[in-house]
């Protein structure tokens, strides 16, 4: 996104929230107002300065411009396009399920100061896990009687749990008690070393078989006040994760949420004919494949409701929406339910109302507005604002003294045969104002002498050293450096340098002079936009005026 659609993105407000005095702007169907204006101002208010008069107006200037490119757009059809009508059911979704999320978990859960010290009891200690993951209780059974026919824990690890959720073999390795859901966490603490646990339940996590190889002191920790924080947090952590799973459970029967028996192996198959090796062209389902139901569910109305593989397909397409492991049934099992529950999230949300909430409204329309405004500002501002060759020479010009070329230095050298025999020499730096000093001080033999080296050279030991003697200032050691000579530690008496020709730029110092003459072009193309707009677009009127009861920075103003 472009430098100033930056800044005028950042000053999305909350929707609608009037605040019952005189609109401040007047923009077509948008209005700007006193309470707009304060919360674009509280976090975005330190790029305006700090002098009152100037900065209210230049903020409420913005306001205007991002209302008014907003007009445009509406006019232009671009909120009725329908990929902007995709995106702002997806960002409304998206806003829901956050706001739903935020009043069944409470993150801030308190934490006792004995649940904190029998924390830091527990993690005196380590265990060495190693374990069975299985989705559903019939797998987790099938585990267990091979492992009591006798079968090697690792290979029915290997044979149960979906690739990639926990490590071949189900070798967790030596954990720390606190750091599982129970009763995993239960049994890292509590279960006898070499003896099978299980199959046991981690509600919302699936079925486990764990066995303990071993115990040992956990490595040295903090003291109990050092750790009390962490362990505070850690626990409010677990306490969460723990109301997110029973608000997922209470969702599911609620919405009599039932992966179909079938569904996850019906869409492995498909998955699997899809990505055939053999075949040259990827085929694509049938429309019976397509009407093939995956899962269950009640909507928001009562009314049971099917998700099918049709649907799987439009998700897909969705960029934001994480995409399955299609290598495994079990996988794809809990994937379909994951997609079925972000739908009755969202069902729950608005029987809760949420949606009217203008906290909520304003979250996800500022998504979409901010969606639309760079596409506006794109076809009016940048696609027909470029800087010509004349502009970017008046961005060097203002940046000029910024580019210097060394001339010539001044300097006093030493050199050394190796670069081990720099270290006593560089240990007295920081004591002696001089190199001759340091050398006489570390006891050195080899002799100085002043250079002089006039630039740009021919020497490609000291045109490798140009970039490093730019920085130097007259007083300052370099080095060392290495040399063809051996290893040279310097230390500069004057330089001489002047400014760059143009010409003499480096590729990357015009690429970056053009991306500023560039912006500039666009902020000036931008005025002339606007004020285009101001004339076209009806009703418009400005009350800069009102702005002086305004206090600056506004109450809550976030610091810098």
């Amino acid at each position: 996104m472009h430098r100033r659609l930056l800044l005028i993105a950042a000053l999305a407000t909350l929707a609608g929230c009037g605040s019952g005095s005189p609109p401040l702007a007047e923009v077509g169907a948008r209005s700007v107002t006193r309470a707009d204006f304060e919360a674009a101002a509280r976090d975005n208010w330190q790029p305006y300065g700090v002098f009152p008069d100037s900065a209210r107006r230049l903020l409420l200037e913005d306001l205007v411009r991002r209302d008014l490119l907003l007009a445009a757009a509406d006019h232009e059809g671009l909120f009725r396009d329908s990929v902007t009508i995709r995106a702002a059911r997806r960002a409304e979704e998206q806003a829901l399920t956050r706001a739903l999320i935020a009043r069944l978990v409470d993150a801030a859960t308190p934490v006792s100061d004995s649940e904190i010290a029998t924390l830091y009891r527990w993690i005196g200690t380590q265990a060495h896990l190693q374990m069975i993951y299985a989705p559903n209780r019939d797998a987790a059974n099938g585990a267990m009687a091979q492992l009591k026919a006798g079968a090697d824990f690792a290979e029915v690890s290997n044979h149960f749990t979906p690739g990639g959720l926990i490590p071949p073999g189900g070798d967790v390795g030596w954990l720390t008690p606190g750091t599982l859901v129970p009763p995993l966490d239960d049994f890292l603490r509590e279960a006898p070393v070499g003896v099978i646990q299980g199959p046991a339940e981690a509600p919302g996590q699936g079925w486990f078989i764990v066995r303990v190889l071993g115990r040992r002191p956990a490595p040295q920790r903090g003291s109990f006040e050092a750790m009390r924080g962490s362990l505070a947090e850690m626990l409010r952590q677990r306490k969460a994760r723990l109301q997110s799973t029973r608000a997922y459970d209470d969702l599911k029967r609620a919405y009599h949420v039932q992966v179909a028996p079938d569904g996850p192996g019906e869409l492995f198959m498909i998955a699997r004919r899809q990505a055939d090796p053999e075949s040259t062209t990827r085929r694509q389902p049938t429309p019976e494949e397509r009407a093939i139901v995956l899962a269950r569910y009640d909507d928001g109305a009562g009314r049971r409701a099917s998700y099918t593989v049709a649907d799987v397909l439009r998700e897909l397409l969705d960029v934001d929406t994480p995409h399955p492991d299609a290598r495994s049934v079990p996988a794809l099992g809990e994937w379909i339910e994951s997609r079925v529950l972000a739908r009755v999230m969202v069902f729950e949300a608005r029987r809760r109302r949420l949606d009217e909430e203008p906290q909520v409204r304003s979250t996800y329309q500022n998504q979409i507005d901010n969606r639309v405004l760079e596409d506006i500002y794109v076809r009016l501002v940048a696609s027909a604002a470029h800087a010509d060759d004349e502009a970017v020479r008046r961005a060097y010009a203002a940046h000029a003294a910024e580019f210097p070329k060394l001339d010539e230095i001044h300097a006093v050298r030493v050199m050394f045969p190796d670069s081990a025999s720099t270290a006593v020499l560089t240990g007295h730096a920081a004591h002696m104002k001089s190199l001759r000093e340091a050398v006489a001080m570390a006891g050195r033999k080899q002799p100085l002498d002043e250079v002089r080296v006039s630039f740009p050279t021919r020497d490609p030991a000291w045109q490798h050293l140009e970039p490093a003697l730019e920085t130097l200032s007259p007083g300052d050691w370099g080095g060392p450096y290495p040399t063809p000579k051996g290893w040279m530690v310097i230390q500069l008496l004057d330089k001489r340098q002047s400014q760059q020709d143009f010409a003499q730029l480096s590729d990357a110092v015009r690429q970056r002079l053009t991306e500023e003459a560039t912006e500039h072009a666009r902020d000036a193309r931008l005025v002339v936009v606007t004020d285009s707009l101001r004339r076209a677009i009806r009703p418009y009127a400005l009350h800069a005026e009102r702005l002086a009861r305004i206090p600056w920075p506004v109450p809550g103003a976030v610091a810098p």
